[in-house]
């Protein structure tokens, strides 16, 4: 089954099991090269009067170096059986290896941007902002940095969904 376009207010999947029991990849594309990474922390909202994304992801990932040179990415949910696939590219770095076609992705676009192929619902987004998030950026007696920060924190980026795509 192909997928088809939906509007955000028929997108009716729960976002938190979407981010807990399915597997989001975040995609995005520089001089012809799709690189793709992991996504374990988000959200669906309204900002700014527009429906969005929001997604963290650490300085130190290729993907960052992407998505501050680009414009658009996507967020893919694949299904169960992909959880391998999932793994890996939480793993490895794009920088040193084709992820997608390692663990058996392929790549298609939505105009320009990149998504999973196998993916059962694709947000495409257009990058709003992103904010760095620090130590400072927390109430001091919060147990979050120390639980979840030991080597960086995340710069939170939020997309502007431009098409749901489902299967």
């Amino acid at each position: 089954m192909s997928l088809h376009e939906i509007s955000p207010s028929d997108f009716n999947e729960n976002i938190f099991k979407l981010l807990s029991r399915d597997c989001l990849l975040l995609t995005t594309e520089i001089n012809g090269k799709p690189n793709t990474m992991t996504v374990g922390w988000g959200g669906i909202g309204v900002m700014w009067g527009k429906n969005v994304v929001f997604t963290a992801v650490r300085p130190e990932r290729y993907t960052y170096e992407i998505l501050e040179n680009t414009e658009y990415f996507s967020l893919s949910a694949l299904t169960e059986d992909k959880r391998s696939a999932i793994a890996y590219c939480g793993k490895e770095s794009g920088r040193n290896t084709d992820k997608i076609s390692d663990c058996g992705l392929s790549i298609l676009h939505e105009n320009s941007t990149p998504y999973i192929a196998q993916s059962k619902t694709v947000f495409i987004c257009k990058k709003l902002s992103k904010t760095p998030i620090s130590q400072s950026d927390f109430p001091t007696d919060s147990a979050i940095p120390q639980k979840w920060y030991g080597g960086g924190y995340h710069s939170l980026f939020i997309g502007e969904i431009e098409k749901i795509l489902c299967r």
